[in-house]
């Protein structure tokens, strides 16, 4: 575990093609250099562990102050498993539209209202999606104050989110992934494979 760091994870990440640099279009019909598919990374041990491992460290987290972990679904459930599993802060697992059979449940798990829930997602870029899960939890009583991401894109969701009282928290930001790949590009080093 001595080897990892954000720029070792940022090395994996590319290595396993999670990162891709180029010319891609987004699903909001932006044009970008890059791409990040952390679905990719999500299903990797190795990547998962790592990410376990810096997140805990982070010293803008406080861990103790959570009753819960949530996600956004689909992207941010690994993420908060992998999280829930190295705290020991259960989980909740948040529907994008409630369940049309069994329980009509929209909100997996067990709280009551007034619990704090950290918000987990793999990508922020507008903050829409978090803004969503956030809004479906506080609508059942749970607080939310929080948000953390494996990657920012440094596209707005920091400041929209500010002004739904969400503090957006990241492990890894657009620049300090530019700024490894201008690194890594230059010097011909060989990115790690995880």
């Amino acid at each position: 575990m001595g080897a990892y760091s954000v720029d070792h994870l940022i090395d994996g990440l590319i290595g396993i093609g999670a990162i891709g640099f180029g010319k891609f279009f987004l699903t909001s019909g932006k044009e970008s250099d890059y791409y990040i598919d952390i679905k990719k990374a999500s299903t990797k041990a190795k990547i998962l562990r790592e990410y376990a491992y810096l997140s805990i460290r982070k010293p803008e987290l406080n861990f103790d102050i959570y009753d819960r972990i949530g996600s956004v679904p689909i992207g941010g459930t690994p993420l908060a498993t992998a999280l829930s599993l190295e705290t020991d802060i259960d989980q909740l697992l948040i529907r994008k539209v409630p369940r049309e059979h069994g329980t009509g449940k929209q909100i997996e798990g067990d709280y009551v209202p007034g619990m704090k829930m950290l918000v987990v997602e793999d990508v922020a870029t507008g903050g829409g999606s978090i803004s969503f899960t956030a809004k479906i939890c506080r609508n059942e009583g749970i607080i939310v104050e929080d948000a953390y991401v494996l990657v920012d894109r440094e596209e707005g969701a920091t400041d929209a989110l500010r002004k739904e009282g969400i503090n957006l928290i990241s492990l890894i930001k657009r620049r300090e992934i530019m700024e490894r790949h201008d690194m890594t590009s230059e010097s011909g080093k060989i990115v790690l494979q995880c």
